[in-house]
């Protein structure tokens, strides 16, 4: 479930402004620079991670599948891109996204090696659904470095995103193998800066310096809070509820900043006439790209509560329901603020758009709690095979 939605979100991403039109000719470039190199590897990582860790069998055809596959994604979205007049096909994004999908297998199997030789548990795989979490924040992270433009400011954004990324990080490090790992605090500015730079790829060809700045900073408060995150309650079996509870406060606060920060525009502007016809290409990409950030933030947000739901042991269906009566709550407060002295209609559809986005982001947790039991049945059947007998 996670590869197909990050496979969607690059397409999303990728399509914006999604001003599609025939073309009159078909065109490729060899040209790209630095930086289009690197964000081209990056953003195919996680589909390289994701497509390993699904499959599960290290070895040379697992890496040329995760190849192929970084391949055929990005096939696609060249294509697709030639019906785009802003953007251009480059066999250059193709080469490189097909090398950033390999990258992102490979550390796949360099996790799993390290996890099956005992020296490390099992972090960054598909068992725990609150890790889960942490990658559907790097979309986010990509809207937010899209939708940025010159606008420093909006860096603040992605670092509470990255707060509450890095919070779920330390506290899986911490309560599951602070004990295991020789280095626990290095651990985990390591991998939550890694993950933050990942999302906030697309920021550093305007604010290299400022990106980096803050991802190293999200990195130190990660490894500074990792005594915040340790359990308290006894009676409390899992880690992951007081967790969720601590960083939900966070992520509710990033909900409101990016919903009314003053340059993201309101559903009450978004018209295909009028003024929206006057904006640039590079306009139109910041207009749209905010929009669509804020639909991403409310699915992670329902996914969030639909796990705060699922770890109280209800029903999917009690589960659904719950969270769409808070979903709808906080939309309804959210769009209402934002759409000030506007006409109800415009409320009620922004209302409507968000908490279907919302409940989506429910689903995906339903069906990737499935994954997860799967998995570990899968895990325990391999536990408890009896050791082979030589003859």
């Amino acid at each position: 479930m996670l590869l197909a939605y990050m496979t969607a979100m690059i397409a999303v991403v990728t399509f914006i402004p999604f001003a599609f039109t025939v073309p009159k000719t078909i065109q490729f470039t060899l040209r790209g620079n630095l930086f289009d190199v690197l964000i081209n590897i990056v953003l195919f990582v996680p589909l390289g991670f994701f497509f390993q860790t699904i499959h599960g069998h290290a070895g040379w055809k697992s890496l040329i599948g995760a190849l192929c596959f970084g391949l055929a994604v990005s096939c696609i979205v060249e294509a697709g891109q030639l019906f785009l007049p802003s953007r251009y096909s480059s066999l250059i994004d193709m080469i490189t996204n097909g090398m950033g999908a390999l990258l992102g297998s490979a550390i796949a199997v360099y996790h799993q090696r390290l996890v099956r030789n005992g020296r490390i548990p099992e972090l960054l795989g598909f068992g725990l659904p609150l890790i889960s979490s942490v990658y559907l924040l790097v979309p986010l992270l990509w809207l937010g470095g899209i939708s940025m433009g010159h606008e420093i400011s909006r860096l603040g954004l992605m670092a509470l995103v990255g707060v509450h990324g890095g919070g779920v990080i330390s506290s899986a490090v911490v309560n599951r193998a602070e004990n295991r790992i020789r280095w626990p605090g290095l651990a985990v500015f390591g991998i939550t800066t890694c993950w933050f730079m990942i999302g906030a790829a697309p920021a550093l060809p305007h604010f290299p310096l400022a990106t980096a700045a803050v991802g190293c900073t999200v990195g130190v408060a990660a490894r500074l809070s990792g005594p915040f995150w340790k359990k308290k309650d006894t009676t409390e079996r899992r880690f992951e509820l007081p967790t969720l509870k601590r960083l939900l406060p966070i992520y509710l606060f990033y909900l409101l900043l990016v919903t009314v920060w003053p340059t993201t525009v309101p559903l009450s502007e978004w018209s295909l006439r009028g003024e929206f016809q006057l904006l640039d290409q590079a306009k139109r990409v910041l207009f749209i790209s905010r929009f669509v950030e804020v639909i991403a933030a409310f699915t992670l947000l329902g996914y969030l509560l639909a796990e705060i739901s699922g770890r109280k042991r209800e029903s999917g269906l009690t589960s659904l329901k719950r969270v769409l009566l808070y979903v709808m709550g906080i939309a309804i407060c959210i769009t209402t603020l934002h759409n000030v002295l506007v006409k109800p209609l415009y409320i009620f559809v922004e209302t409507a758009i968000l908490t279907i986005a919302a409940m989506y982001g429910a689903i995906v947790y339903r069906l990737q709690l499935a994954v997860v039991k799967k998995y570990g049945e899968k895990k325990k059947n391999i536990g408890n095979r009896p050791p082979a007998v030589g003859r």
